[in-house]
């Protein structure tokens, strides 16, 4: 669901001057769906490898009206496959770039690479996948302690779906997705995407500033690999995310915990202003997404994962 920016801002600023937390909950005071709360999120945010707490598809090997379809063609799915496996740590290496294009240009934040405290990662995915709410803001905050920093981002996918194209529809057909009409060709497998993406902006003292969850889709295909389509799904998480972040000026003017702040004044320009370098429309033609060049984030996440995977086989 889309949210008015101004309403949301609205919103956010009455909860900094009244000192509540604005978050959904249910009738036995537990963590709601999303939360969010009138606080600054300044300085250095720590952005930590994308937590995994999903099963990977199972390949198809279906075609439109038949069983089966030849060898060739399986073995173009598997390389969609195994392309579609970079896309989560891709959402987390772009969600930071895509959320800063779209943030007021007087917001004092830098972002830069974190790493999870050691058994971090196995309680937050453990709860991501059990859907437990109350547990999960728990963990959050332990482990944004542990990370450093002013605050810490954290990234999340519970859900990641991929299906052929072919399997919708004859050679030359027409099918919409999400980046436009494709034209079916069984030489390239063309793969539409859909997950369920989340984040938590979460400050080093344990308080859950920011946490929302919604779903994306994309289209995975020789053209668009796991990269283009990372940045795809983090811009649309990215385009509601950024109406609640809280980057309005006003709340570092009625928020106590802030009081020698200056906008004027920012404390690392150097980060920001790269940051701002970097910045291009969303909707400017052939242009990127922003992104921030976060080699040492993947890096971190291909380690994480090797980790996993060692772990798993033990």
């Amino acid at each position: 669901m889309s949210v008015h920016p101004a309403l949301m801002a609205g919103m956010l600023l009455l909860a900094a001057c009244a000192g509540h937390t604005r978050h959904t909950a249910g009738p036995d005071g537990h963590a709601g769906p999303w939360r969010f709360e009138g606080d600054p999120a300044l300085g250095e945010i720590r952005v930590v490898p994308t937590l995994h707490a999903f099963d990977m598809p199972a390949l198809r090997t279906d075609g439109y009206v038949t069983e089966g379809i030849v060898d060739s063609r399986v073995l173009l799915r598997e390389q969609r496959m195994r392309e579609l496996s970079l896309v989560p740590d891709e959402v987390g290496v772009s969600l930071p770039g895509a959320i800063h294009a779209r943030l007021n240009e007087d917001w004092d934040g830098h972002f830069k690479v974190g790493h999870l405290p050691l058994g971090a990662r196995g309680r937050l995915e453990n709860a991501l996948r059990r859907g437990d709410l109350d547990d999960l803001e728990l963990a959050l905050g332990d482990a944004a302690r542990g990370v450093g920093g002013q605050a810490t981002l954290f990234t999340w996918i519970t859900h990641l779906a991929a299906d052929p194209l072919t399997a919708e529809g004859f050679p030359g057909d027409r099918i919409d997705t999400a980046a436009g009409p494709v034209v079916l060709n069984i030489f390239e497998e063309p793969y539409r995407v859909r997950a369920e993406i989340g984040m938590a902006l979460v400050r080093s003292d344990g308080l859950v500033v920011l946490r929302y969850a919604d779903h994306a889709d994309s289209l995975l295909s020789p053209e668009r690999k796991a990269t283009r389509v990372g940045r795809d799904l983090a811009a649309e998480l990215a385009q509601e995310v950024a109406k609640m972040w809280p980057d309005d000026p006003r709340l570092w003017r009625y928020n106590p915990t802030v009081p020698a702040y200056d906008p004027l004044d920012p404390g690392d320009p150097a980060s920001l202003a790269d940051l701002r370098d970097k910045r291009r429309t969303l909707d400017e033609p052939g242009g990127d997404m922003p992104s921030v060049p976060f080699t040492g984030l993947r890096k971190a996440s291909e380690s994480a994962r090797e980790q996993a995977r060692q772990r798993d086989g033990e």
